[in-house]
């Protein structure tokens, strides 16, 4: 597991939407975030997402057919809409979330990542700051899923230290990005997501 997080410098804020009404106001963020079978470790991520301190968003949950208490830990919390996938893979489902959000900024993340309170309010107020940027990338951070072995080949060295990182969960960007670069390429079954932001 992984945590992304801003580390980025703080600038105000500029949020254009107070409340959240699905049903009139557009979300400041969409926070794109694939599931397939991911029960063990999502109610984790969207409770880091419930405890932003940006609160104007959505979040757009496409998935893959679970049969485990996925769908369940959804229904926990608000702003979460599910979305059953109609492609097949984690790149179609980045892409399916893409074409349905709604909001100023976008934003992804893995079922199994979480995010420190301040990372969307970081991502934002640099974009508001940088407002010729497109998009912002975020440091991260591993860990392990408490007891859990250090998984073979993985680099212990990596667990002391916080790392820019160009992937999805570390990514806050506007939806422009996607039609200048185009979605992600669906005939990477994996990498797809270090192919798009390399």
């Amino acid at each position: 597991m992984s945590t992304p997080w801003g580390g980025l410098p703080e600038f105000p804020v500029q949020r254009t939407h107070e409340t959240m009404d699905s049903h009139s106001i557009r979300p400041l963020v969409s926070i794109v975030l694939p599931t397939l079978n991911a029960g063990k470790f999502l109610g984790e991520c969207l409770q880091s997402i419930a405890s932003q301190s940006v609160q104007e968003y959505e979040v757009l949950v496409i998935d893959g057919g679970s049969e485990d208490e996925t769908l369940l830990i959804c229904r926990d919390f608000e702003k979460v809409r599910v979305v059953s996938q109609q492609s097949k893979g984690l790149t179609g489902a980045w892409n399916e979330g893409i074409g349905q959000a709604e909001g100023e900024y976008l934003a992804l993340l893995d079922s199994d990542d979480i995010w420190l309170p301040d990372t969307l309010e970081n991502h934002i107020a640099t974009l508001v700051a940088h407002p010729e940027k497109l998009a912002s990338i975020g440091h991260m951070s591993f860990f392990l899923d408490n007891d859990q072995q250090v998984p073979p080949g993985f680099k212990i060295s990596l667990l002391d230290q916080t790392h820019l990182a160009y992937m999805p969960g570390c990514f806050v960007g506007k939806p422009a990005i996607f039609e200048t670069l185009g979605l992600f390429d669906m005939h990477w079954n994996i990498l797809s997501d270090l192919v798009r932001f390399a």
